[in-house]
């Protein structure tokens, strides 16, 4: 409602991400479920308005952890989800979750977005 939109006015740069998040609260809300996880939408909130605040200019992938970078670079090389979990001997499920922080992060739309920026930017060849 009315908060949402405070929010999305005050920070534009955040649109996204608060979109996420209302609809992740709403979708909780839908299925009559509690928020019990009530602090962790205020933490991430919290934490993509600090950021915006800051103005984290790092470029999107410097902000992937070390593992997110690694299934990054390998996605972005054209290996699939299979690939990727043999050759870090972790299950196909964990890849395609990094798969999906990656993409939000870098926000992507797909594996070709993210081999255009890497190649774009001199990560992968």
């Amino acid at each position: 409602g009315v908060l949402a939109a405070l929010l999305r006015r005050r920070f534009g740069g955040l649109r996204y991400a608060l979109d996420r998040t209302i609809e992740y609260v709403r979708q909780r809300q839908a299925f009559g479920q509690t928020l019990a996880d009530k602090q962790w939408v205020q933490f991430n909130l919290a934490q993509l308005i600090a950021e915006d605040l800051e103005g984290d200019n790092r470029p999107p992938h410097a902000k992937l952890s070390e593992r997110e970078f690694q299934v990054f670079c390998k996605l972005a090389a054209g290996k699939s989800v299979g690939d990727i979990a043999s050759e870090l001997h972790i299950s196909n499920k964990t890849v395609s979750t990094y798969r999906a922080r990656v993409l939000e992060k870098m926000r992507a739309q797909s594996n070709a977005d993210l081999t255009y920026y890497a190649v774009k930017n001199g990560i992968v060849q």
